[in-house]
């Protein structure tokens, strides 16, 4: 809310338009090109967020910007996934994810994107990996390709297939490696599916629901 020059009633109805001001022409007293009202209104829509704006000429303007108290298409999709994981548990038990990336920022975006309904352990080797394994029952991997240690993500999962003690365990190969070649790849070292960055938090929660 603002106490400035106000808005004339004729051109409410056109300021979100694209390149329409109130004042046009080059002799007008103020800067600007007329999008960044149309820009906030675009954000705005595409976040299902509503505003609106009520003004008079000499007084001021007042937008009002409404979250809504609604659930979005995104957060419904993500508990039905949590749901059907959920069902599939008997006991249920939190699942244990081992995430296998040496980037801090993927971790931390992760472990914001499986929250409090998985246990999230990483590592950024893959010696380190082999170490949580040992210690830990892992009910399924998120394994990046390129990864420090001894091995690679796709020598690691080789391994790990390959293995008697964790070749039950399902590999979800996640990694910016985004070409067709890439992905054939991942699934002839053993992975079990396959997810390139970027990628949403729905389809991380989706692949983790469909793998366990």
């Amino acid at each position: 809310k603002d106490s400035g020059i106000g808005i004339a009633e004729d051109y409410l109805n056109e300021i979100f338009v694209p390149y329409i001001q109130e004042e046009m022409g080059y002799g007008r007293a103020y800067e600007g090109v007329g999008l960044g009202l149309p820009l906030v209104n675009q954000f705005i829509e595409l976040n299902n967020i509503k505003i609106s704006v009520v003004s008079k000429k000499g007084e001021g303007t007042t937008f009002t910007i409404n979250f809504g108290m609604g659930i979005s298409a995104a957060e419904e999709t993500e508990k039905n996934v949590v749901a059907d994981v959920m069902e599939q548990l008997e006991d249920h038990k939190i699942l244990k994810v081992l995430l296998v990336e040496d980037d801090a920022a993927n971790q931390i975006t992760v472990q914001r994107f499986l929250g409090s309904r998985y246990s999230v352990l990483t590592a950024d080797s893959s010696d380190a990996a082999i170490n949580i394994l040992e210690k830990n029952n892992i009910d399924v991997i998120l394994m990046d390709i390129s990864i420090k240690g001894k091995k690679n993500g796709l020598e690691l999962t080789k391994e790990l297939k390959e293995s008697k003690e964790y070749s039950h365990i399902p590999i979800i190969a996640v990694t910016a490696h985004a070409f067709e070649k890439d992905k054939q790849n991942a699934f002839d070292a053993g992975c079990d599916d396959y997810i390139s960055k970027p990628f949403t938090k729905e389809l991380l929660l989706d692949t983790i629901a469909k793998i366990v």
